[in-house]
């Protein structure tokens, strides 16, 4: 999945399928003014599906205020992109590494996008689910 926006580049690879429970590993590539990094996140596929519904919604919807987030259970990933009525689209992220020395590492900012790019984003969410569901399973 991948965002090109005004204040924010990110990637979400997927690592392996996602187990009984669809938990799946992704690498998250980000890249905003002044940073560039790197880490791995855990996500369930229905998180990114559910993203991907509510970007859907959005389009359908130009012009009424809504939002679609993705959210993941365990620290890793926010997203979320509201809608206002003149097609505009300010998001907000949080992207937090895991805590492998327990110390939290944390970014977070803003970006901006319009209604135009909900379709491509729809779309590489919903490929990264069907990506996630068919790769081999870690061992």
């Amino acid at each position: 999945m991948e965002i090109s926006a005004k204040g924010l580049q990110l990637n979400l690879r997927a690592l392996r399928r996602a187990d009984d429970e669809e938990w799946t590993r992704v690498m998250v590539l980000v890249k905003v003014p002044g940073f560039l990094g790197e880490f791995e996140a855990w996500l369930q596929t229905s998180d990114i599906t559910r993203f991907a519904d509510a970007c859907n919604a959005l389009y359908k919807n130009v012009g009424k205020q809504g939002d679609a987030t993705l959210q993941c259970a365990e620290p890793g990933i926010s997203l979320k992109l509201e809608s206002n009525s003149l097609g505009g689209i300010a998001g907000r992220y949080a992207l937090e590494s895991e805590r492998p020395v327990g110390i939290p590492t944390l970014l977070s900012g803003s970006f901006q996008l319009d209604q135009s790019y909900l379709p491509a984003l729809e779309k590489s969410a919903r490929q990264l689910a069907a990506e996630l569901s068919g790769l081999p399973k870690a061992t």
